[in-house]
């Protein structure tokens, strides 16, 4: 019998130790592989958060959802939000303000005395929402919409498509993306070690995937060429398209 309760006892044991040991490596991840959390965090994120737009808000039945259109989503998540933020982010960003590493782990009150910190943080949040979000950001989302949508893949129709639909969005697309992101840039860039910032914009973006997502969200009825300047008279796209942040 104390045999069977010894063995009992180092069953749970040996359980309990294979789940906390499980349990940790699961919490290193972030750390251990940032590029490969951040892509795939970002693509199930962005995914997700257009399915629940479309079964809640659009009253969509689970059976019945565009996946086409949750698949750009996804798609836009995984290449922008996670492969190229993670770039920019991670690797470009700190190589163009080198101290952006040592000021995100000074306590505040050293921070607010550290001018050329700030000064780079000021340059962080610049090329994000000055240089990112208004001329990438947005035509390499209706890039990756038109792909699918169109079914062709040949990058001389489907990058002109693009970058038409952000012009024609631009007064309305980039004001609403402001507002969002500069903020909560500057608490990202301000406070976040290197492995954490793609994981909070992908934290931070659910709520705006989720906003955009119910405010333009289908796909057009009719082919991206019959779009003509009526549309835009009062300085705002008819199209339903979807943007998405990271």
């Amino acid at each position: 019998m104390r045999r069977n309760g010894s063995t009992s006892s180092w069953r749970r044991f040996s359980t309990g130790a294979t789940k906390s040991s499980m349990f940790h490596s699961f919490k290193a991840l972030p750390m251990k592989r940032p590029f490969v959390f951040g892509t795939v965090f970002s693509a199930l994120k962005t995914g997700f958060a257009d399915v629940i737009v479309q079964c809640t808000i659009e009253d969509t039945k689970l059976s019945e959802i565009d996946t086409r259109r949750t698949l750009v989503f996804s798609a836009f998540g995984c290449v922008f939000c996670g492969m190229w933020q993670y770039a920019l982010f991670v690797k470009l960003m700190p190589r163009v303000c080198p101290q952006a590493i040592s000021f995100a782990q000074k306590p505040l009150s050293q921070k607010i005395r550290d001018f050329n910190g700030l000064r780079q943080l000021a340059i962080q949040v610049f090329v994000e929402n000055g240089i990112n979000n208004p001329f990438l950001y947005f035509p390499t989302f209706y890039t990756i919409q038109s792909k699918l949508k169109t079914n062709t893949y040949d990058p001389r129709v489907t990058v002109p498509m693009g970058i038409r639909k952000a012009y024609d969005n631009f007064s309305t697309d980039v004001p609403a993306i402001l507002k969002i992101w500069v903020p909560a840039q500057i608490i990202n860039f301000g406070f976040s070690p290197l492995w954490f910032r793609v994981p909070f914009v992908a934290c931070v973006s659910f709520v705006w995937t989720c906003y955009v997502s119910f405010l333009r969200g289908k796909f057009d009825s009719d082919s991206d060429d019959a779009v003509h300047s009526d549309d835009h008279k009062d300085g705002t796209s008819s199209d339903r398209v979807t943007t998405t942040k990271n």
